[in-house]
């Protein structure tokens, strides 16, 4: 094997998530090197979690989705401010990231709030580069983390002005825990009966075509055990949100008197025969999901 790119490998959330995807940006990322061309049509994207439960960390490479070439010719930051987007994807219809995140501890059982995010390439607005996601002095829709307010910091690329970050497309319980993502996948085909798609639909409503599952990994610290479960949320084909309350899709992971933990679901994948794979890293398990007539 050979190392393609350098991401730091101490401190707390040690897992890396990576992803090719299609190239957001609109010109080249860095000036004055014409030997390195980051407009590739493919992009492979790194997630990295912070290294603390809330700091400034001392590396742009950090609470962020990277991005770079195939090759590793180059590392950039796609977006920052993300704690610990552990897992994301990409929506069948607009291609855009979708990402879970996780709140920060500390700060009671209700806040701040999980999320999921639309994470979305920086526009000429961002003179950074990057768009921000609001840690570590924001959470939730712009509102300021005020247990966390040093008197100065040391990097000038992030900010403590909430109004400047990216609002959640969700809010989501504080404990949660959301990890895996998948959108139900459509039964796509063309005029003359042929596939467009190389995942399956066998048996899975028409009417959920196109929605979210979020796996709830289960919270840890809540005073009240919380998650544990894989909720659905409803979306048009477009990945428009129609209703932001969650739905349980699969539940009973957790006793009724929450005192008993049987599982605690991780990554969602739909394969090719259109099922849909569970992996539990509590009961050492994978599920294999099927809808039947």
């Amino acid at each position: 094997g050979e190392n393609i790119t350098k991401i730091p490998a101490d401190g707390g959330h040690f897992t890396r998530s990576i992803a090719f995807g299609p190239n957001f940006r609109a010109s080249q990322i860095i000036s004055g090197l014409k030997d390195i061309n980051t407009q590739v049509g493919v992009k492979l994207y790194i997630s990295v979690g912070s290294s603390c439960d809330v700091c400034e960390e001392n590396t742009w490479k950090r609470a962020a989705i990277l991005e770079s070439d195939p090759e590793g010719s180059y590392t950039a930051e796609f977006a920052g401010g993300l704690r610990n987007s552990v897992f994301f994807t990409f929506h069948p219809a607009t291609k855009e990231i979708w990402a879970t995140e996780m709140g920060r501890d500390n700060l009671g059982d209700n806040l701040p709030p999980d999320e999921v995010n639309i994470v979305k390439v920086a526009g000429l607005e961002h003179k950074f580069g990057a768009r921000r996601y609001g840690w570590p002095f924001c959470y939730g829709n712009k509102v300021q983390d005020t247990k966390f307010n040093p008197d100065k910091w040391e990097r000038i690329d992030i900010t403590d002005d909430c109004s400047q970050t990216e609002p959640p497309v969700i809010e989501i319980q504080a404990h949660s825990a959301p990890l895996g993502l998948a959108f139900i996948p459509a039964q796509l085909t063309t005029s003359e009966g042929q596939r467009t798609s190389d995942v399956k639909n066998p048996g899975w409503p028409k009417e959920w075509e196109g929605d979210l599952l979020v796996a709830y990994h289960g919270s840890w610290n809540r005073s009240e055990p919380t998650g544990y479960e894989i909720v659905r949320y409803n979306l048009d084909k477009n990945g428009k949100i129609l209703s932001k309350k969650p739905l349980d899709f699969i539940t009973g992971w957790i006793s009724k008197d929450k005192k008993n933990i049987y599982g605690r679901p991780v990554d969602l994948k739909f394969g090719s025969d259109g099922a849909l794979y569970i992996s539990d890293d509590a009961a050492g398990l994978i599920y294999r999901v099927i809808i039947r007539d």
